[in-house]
């Protein structure tokens, strides 16, 4: 934890910065992102005003644009930024965008854009968020926690981007651009190390194996960091680990890269990724009317039970390990002809996931408990063609006599083979534990499905007092799992056009054309006791074959008008579609409509303006938007049961406004800023999960509760981020004379990220017990650094004020309004150390 020294130290050196100029000597290492006004390519103008935000180039469009012409809602994190904030996770990506939100704290791995999300734990679902990695899909969520390293940058793009990316893209998508080889050498190592044990290494190396004709670039990174959470059970059970919420994570790209085989440009890159998340970490939260009973039960099974939320002590007694490993291979391929490009992007990739262990009911006690694993192949191709610029209307120069402008075009065809492999998923019961749980909270042995457990008891069984631990030998014990199987393949043929039609004026429309067929065989078998007491939750023994084949057209329309030549003004529509498919979680096949579910479908409309402003010290990206999401794909669980349904089920809206700066304000200080308004709802959802305690809240016969009206889960009105960040050489702040000389080119470095997240709910149903405050957090750096030598040492500190804020909630199972949460990462401090050259 961060003392008060510490935070003395960052408020004073962040003053002690404004009282100060920077001398010339500092300006030849700028920061980040800007380009020095001194630099060889720079105008006589652009020195005259000081230094400048640099141009950045993107491929949000599949061609190489500058972010300013690109009509987009769109974020964009280059390398500098990445590296000052030490970055290597997705959801520091998210923090740092607007309108973007990802946890992976917990046991449900959560991604959404605008609101927009899949439903959780369901592997055979698609995605409302997409991610593109080196030019390749990728369809699970699951690679949303591998970590990052050695990148160019990172392009959030939000709304539908289903034209250039095809399906499964409807909220929007994180594209990631991996550093390449190059023809000279360039590298860097990196170290960190904080509490919790947190060390961290990475490194990235590249340069030319034969000059003009073969370039390599190797880099890697492994990290580990203890959980903050401390699980109060390991000392109870053998299955618990001592603490949740650690991670250990492990990873390398090898890329070799030929500039010129028989004029193609060729990239190919080998990427291995291992990951072991100690995920969940729950804890307490609100023990129904303080039931003593309730307590005492728990602490049956774990003394040290803690039950004062918010002190980062849970009790658990299956600890959830996800162990993952992904290994991909990519190849690019760029070929000139006739002032085209020809791209033909493949890839392979396999995902082998296994959660070792995982607890389900969220307590200390052996309710229940369950594991899962598979491997999901993918198989990947993509031909594209873009055009340069273009004579008129596509090569049409004239017409009638009046020119046409100029045009570009980008087209191409898509495949993807993906597939669920040996996709197992146990789950687990002691029936007698249950029983004393039960009656513990004075509920019948029947209110659970309205079948006696009694009937899977053993002979003779009689239900112990609450504060009597059950011998493992006295215990009923129950199985079932759910095995799947399912094959994919998705074809598309694509094109988008920008048509300059006249000087100002910019015209574009894209369209997607896709086929995709799915088979699947989905099944459930008893494997472990009689059944019956599973069968009283819902879940029976089933198989079935299933099928479906889906047709999409996904078009998009903009103007572009460009009032300057550092201002435009943008409008857009576009659709998209998520794949319908099939519940991989089915319970039984008593209802053949919850085996599979329908196409999900988005239209949006954007307006908005990118601005380059201040004689290019400032930019600033607004846009104002409406999307709509109908037949949405929804999750639920009826109460008192283990009925998982994957149904469409009405309508959903998100709108409202986003926006992001970059401002020089000094030669020493930068400031960025983003900011998002979201007003996200259900407009129609009748079925939406209940807590047990509070069911049918409609009235109507079916248990589930109507959200209709209801904000969208995990999504705050109100996101705003401020990261001021300082360079200050040391001989501006002393005397050259009185330093070493070494010290001459250093410069002392700091930067502060102030997040602001409004109220939101973090339990799907949302309950009111579910609501997270608003609240205000708190991240920093301070340091030093040479670029002209490339190191840098710096002090990172997250979560300053030591904010305790709640990522997820949930119901224990079976226990009615006894609620559960999963915290956010409590005050961490740790230092970095990092040499480019």
């Amino acid at each position: 934890m961060i003392c008060a020294r510490t935070r003395a130290a960052l408020a004073v050196a962040t003053a002690f910065f404004a009282l100060h100029p920077r001398d010339a000597c500092a300006q030849e290492a700028p920061g980040p992102s800007v380009a020095p006004p001194a630099a060889a390519a720079a105008p006589a103008a652009d020195a005259k005003r000081g230094r400048v935000i640099e141009e950045i180039i993107v491929t949000a469009q599949k061609r190489e644009e500058n972010v300013r012409d690109v009509p987009i809602s769109m974020s964009v994190l280059d390398t500098s930024f990445l590296n000052e904030n030490a970055i290597t996770d997705f959801k520091d990506v998210a923090a740092a965008v607007p309108n973007a939100r990802i946890d992976n704290s917990g046991e449900f791995n959560d991604v959404r854009i605008r609101g927009f999300g899949s439903p959780l734990s369901n592997k055979a679902f698609e995605q409302s968020v997409g991610l593109v990695i080196d030019g390749v899909p990728y369809g699970r969520r699951e690679y949303f926690l591998g970590p990052l390293f050695d990148l160019e940058r990172v392009e959030v793009l939000r709304g539908p981007q289903g034209t250039l990316f095809g399906r499964n893209t409807t909220a929007g998508l994180f594209n990631i651009i991996p550093k390449k080889p190059t023809d000279e050498y360039t590298g860097f190592v990196q170290g960190e190390y904080g509490e919790l044990d947190r060390w961290h290494v990475s490194t990235g190396v590249g340069g030319p194996i034969i000059r003009k004709w073969l370039n390599f670039r190797v880099s890697g990174l492994a990290e580990q960091r203890d959980g903050y959470m401390v699980n109060t059970t390991a000392p109870f059970s053998s299955d618990a680990s001592p603490r949740a919420s650690g991670r250990d994570r492990k990873g390398f790209r090898v890329q070799l890269g030929a500039p010129n085989v028989a004029g193609a440009d060729v990239v190919l890159s080998y990427e291995h990724v291992d990951v072991d998340l100690d995920a969940g970490g729950w804890e307490f939260r609100e023990i129904v009317n303080d039931n003593q009973n309730i307590k005492t039960f728990f602490r049956a099974y774990d003394p040290d039970a803690d039950f004062v939320p918010f002190n980062y002590r849970g009790s658990v007694d299956e600890s959830t390990h996800f162990l993952q490993h992904f290994d991909t291979l990519v190849l690019n391929t760029s070929y000139e002809l006739r002032k085209w490009t020809l791209n033909l992007v493949a890839g392979y990739a396999i995902l082998d996931e296994k959660a070792k262990h995982a607890d389900p009911d969220f307590t200390p006690a052996p309710l229940f408990f369950s594991s899962d694993k598979d491997e999901n192949p993918q198989t990947t191709a993509e031909l594209r063609a873009t055009s340069p610029s273009l004579p008129g209307f596509l090569g049409l120069s004239s017409l009638f006599g009046r020119s046409l402008g100029t045009s570009n075009l980008t087209t191409g065809f898509f495949f993807q083979r993906r597939e669920i492999n040996n996709s197992a998923r146990p789950i687990g019961l002691n029936a007698a534990v249950i029983a004393q749980f039960l009656a513990c909270q004075g509920l019948p042995l029947n209110a659970v499905g309205g079948l006696p457990l009694l009937t899977v008891l053993p002979p003779g069984f009689i239900v112990p007092a609450c504060n009597v631990n059950i011998p493992l030998a006295a215990r009923a014990f129950e199985e079932t799992t759910g095995f799947f199987e399912q094959s994919g393949n998705s074809y598309a043929g694509f094109g988008h056009m920008n048509w300059h039609l006249l000087e100002r004026w910019t015209l574009q429309y894209g369209m997607r054309l896709t086929y995709e067929d799915k088979t699947a065989t989905n099944s459930r078998a008893t494997t472990a006791g009689t059944g019956l007491a599973f069968s009283a939750l819902g879940l029976k023994p089933f198989s079935q074959t299933l099928s479906r084949d889906e047709f999409a057209f996904t078009p998009k329309v903009g103007l572009v008008y460009d009032w300057t030549d550092d201002l435009n003004l943008f409008a857009t529509w576009a659709r998209g579609f998520k794949s319908g498919g099939f519940n991989e979680l089915a319970s039984n096949a008593d209802n053949l409509s919850n085996l599979a579910y329908e196409p999900e479908k988005t239209e949006s409309w954007e307006i908005g303006s990118k601005m380059r402003l201040l004689d290019g010290r400032a930019t600033a990206n607004v846009s104002l938007y409406w999307q709509n999401a109908t037949d949405l794909q929804v999750f639920t669980v009826q109460p008192s049961t283990a009925i998982v349904s994957v149904t469409n089920a009405g309508e959903a809206r998100s709108r409202g406004a986003e926006a992001d700066a970059t401002w020089l304000a000094t030669d020493w200080l930068t400031m960025r800023a983003a900011m998002a308004l979201t007003d996200a709802k259900y407009l129609e959802f009748p079925f939406g999960d209940c807590n047990s305690d509070r069911p049918n809240t409609d009235g109507d016969a079916d248990p589930r509760c109507d959200l209709s009206g209801k904000p969208l889960y995990r999504t705050p009105k109100w996101t705003v981020t401020a990261s001021p960040s300082v360079r200050f050489p040391l001989t501006s702040m002393v005397d050259a004379a009185k330093i070493p000389k070494f010290l001459h080119d250093v410069a002392l470095v700091g930067g502060l990220a102030m997040e602001y997240e409004d109220v939101q709910f973090v339990d799907r149903t949302d309950d009111p017990r579910s609501r997270q405050p608003s609240f205000f957090k708190l991240n920093g750096s301070i340091g030093l650094e040479c670029a002209r030598t490339g190191w840098s040492l710096r002090l990172h500190a997250e979560n300053i004020t030591d904010e305790a804020t709640v990522s997820q909630s949930r119901e224990v199972t079976l226990g009615p309004g006894n609620l559960v949460h999963v915290l956010e990462a409590p005050r961490l401090v740790f230092g970095s150390l990092r040499w480019s050259f």
